[in-house]
């Protein structure tokens, strides 16, 4: 038996590519054997609509009025594009060497493995958010011929709400989907609301995979008395700010993993790392200061002390869901910056209580693809 994973493997975000390789390899233990599909976009199209978006988003949520100077709009532009192509080559030395890809494929032929699959899966990631993908239903697996062969597990629309014009055709593409699951219970509620489906809540697949695992794919180091700052988007003075304290408090370093050029200062900076030596980082910090998604992930995967900051911004864009219920899956709502401080800055997280959680969860996630796999073989 063959599944074929959808997602947006090839995106240079630590994130996704780890999301993705463990979503494979969890199956892989299942005796399936997996691919990654090896789509891509129309891509001038996209970068189009993506910077259209981010300067849209940057003009209104800037707080002051005041003309941009050359150095600001070619940052806007540019953004972590920069640091996406300067990190590229580590990013695909590490799709080669662990990720198993099926045979290159655009949206004209991409309908033809429909033979080569037992079972499509979509997700993980935002890969159903209508802002990102402009409708692009090929992630909604609108070409698999039949309806029994698709399937999602913890897809992300990474909104709360879909805009009126889009709603019926997620409510096509989901009354087509044999078995629907999500990362987050916003997405749950939008697919309740479009077609009276429960879609499972699952974990995010790098929860699949134990730090051992883990540390399969990870690189050595002997540093581990630091701080790390983890930041996505526009850098954020507050969480600096934060950073700079606990580092004043607690007499560690701040190492910043650099995602676009930065004007903050650290002890140390990373620049030019692939996701093995993210992982690296993550497992051997101190603490972590962070915006990211995946930041708070692996910071309870590897059980450190971590702050992360959500910003009035992303709650207003209806972006902060994800790290929200994750929050709140793991009662870690007091790991939040507000208003630049953390008063629970010195008090460790008990991982006692949130691993009995994590490990609760991981059945239940486990079992919904089990159950999803098991029956699709009974099919056959």
């Amino acid at each position: 038996m063959k599944a074929g994973i959808l997602t947006f493997h090839r995106a240079n975000n630590f994130g996704a590519v780890l999301q993705a390789y463990a979503l494979q390899q969890t199956i892989k233990k299942f005796s399936w054997d997996c691919d990654i599909i090896d789509y891509t976009r129309e891509k001038y199209k996209d970068v189009f609509i993506w910077q259209k978006n981010k300067i849209k988003n940057f003009l209104n949520n800037r707080k002051d009025k005041q003309p941009y100077t050359y150095q600001e709009f070619i940052h806007l532009m540019l953004g972590e594009q920069y640091f996406y192509r300067e990190n590229g080559k580590q990013f695909a030395d590490f799709r080669n060497k662990y990720m198993q890809m099926s045979q290159p494929v655009v949206k004209k032929t991409i309908s033809q493995l429909n033979n080569q699959y037992d079972l499509f899966i979509a997700g993980s990631d935002q890969i159903w958010n209508p802002g990102r993908i402009n409708i692009e239903l090929t992630y909604m697996l609108d070409f698999v011929s039949e309806p029994n062969k698709k399937g999602s597990y913890a897809a992300s629309f990474g909104v709360t709400e879909i805009p009126q014009n889009y709603l019926n055709t997620y409510k096509r593409v989901f009354e087509d989907i044999k078995y629907l699951s999500v990362r987050e219970q916003a997405g749950a509620d939008i697919i309740w609301k479009l077609t009276g489906r429960t879609a499972e809540v699952v974990l995010d697949p790098t929860f699949l995979l134990s730090p051992t695992e883990w540390d399969k794919i990870s690189e050595s180091s002997d540093s581990k008395n630091y701080i790390i700052v983890y930041q996505l988007g526009e850098y954020s003075e507050t969480l600096m700010n934060f950073a700079h304290t606990l580092s004043h408090k607690t007499g560690f370093p701040i190492r910043l993993i650099l995602t676009r050029k930065c004007r903050y200062k650290a002890d140390e900076y990373c620049k030019h790392m692939g996701p093995g030596q993210w992982l690296t980082q993550i497992k051997n910090a101190r603490y972590i200061v962070t915006n990211s998604f995946h930041g708070v992930a692996f910071s309870i995967i590897y059980n450190k002390n971590f702050f992360v900051e959500i910003t009035e911004e992303r709650l207003r864009a209806s972006m902060a869901s994800r790290i929200k219920d994750l929050l709140e899956m793991f009662h870690l709502e007091n790991r939040l910056i507000k208003h630049g401080v953390n008063e629970y800055w010195n008090i460790p997280i008990d991982y006692q209580r949130v691993n009995q959680r994590l490990t609760q969860k991981q059945t239940e996630s486990k079992s919904y693809l089990k159950n999803m796999l098991s029956v699709e073989e009974k099919n056959q």
